[in-house]
């Protein structure tokens, strides 16, 4: 058993630890720029709309981000 401990004011002083949310913040991840958008509206089946969304998650991008970088491999492969 352990041994009883003497109280005294020391030990019974309340440490006081500031809640989180009164901290500092700290500084927001640097972004990169974005590039202005421009709405683009297309029409695909279910099976391809859904093969995009998959790709996009599997990779933590956006569709947006992802259909972008698809048309960019794409062009890249068929330039002549």
């Amino acid at each position: 058993m352990a041994k009883a401990a003497t109280l005294d004011a020391g030990a019974l002083a309340r440490v006081v630890t500031p809640p989180k949310a009164s901290t500092t913040p700290r500084a927001p991840a640097q972004a990169a720029p974005k590039v202005e958008t421009v709405p683009v509206q297309i029409r695909v089946p279910a099976e391809v709309a859904k093969s995009i969304r998959v790709g996009a998650a599997m990779r933590d991008q956006s569709i947006s981000d992802y259909v972008a970088m698809c048309v960019q491999d794409w062009q890249a492969r068929n330039e002549s």
